[in-house]
């Protein structure tokens, strides 16, 4: 699965980068074969737990074929 910036006429990869909803994000991953982790977020001591923190405190994380790393963050509305 190419990942590719999204084109507005058509929907034929994926753009990863800050989303409104990690979680809605990690479906679609999902749905195309991806394994990607929870929705996870980082505690005030800096250890990662499961679920949504607060703002910008939400991340998916995903390996593409080739072997690279991705992480998806929350980007709250507004």
């Amino acid at each position: 699965m190419p990942l590719q910036t999204r084109r507005e006429d058509r929907e034929d990869g994926l753009e990863a980068r800050g989303h409104r909803d990690p979680g809605e994000r990690r479906d679609q991953l999902v749905e195309r074969g991806v394994d990607g982790s929870p929705v996870r977020h980082v505690g005030e001591d800096g250890q990662w737990f499961d679920g949504h923190g607060g703002a910008w405190n939400a991340f998916v994380f995903f390996d593409d074929p080739d072997g690279n790393s991705w992480a998806v963050q929350e980007k709250p509305a507004g």
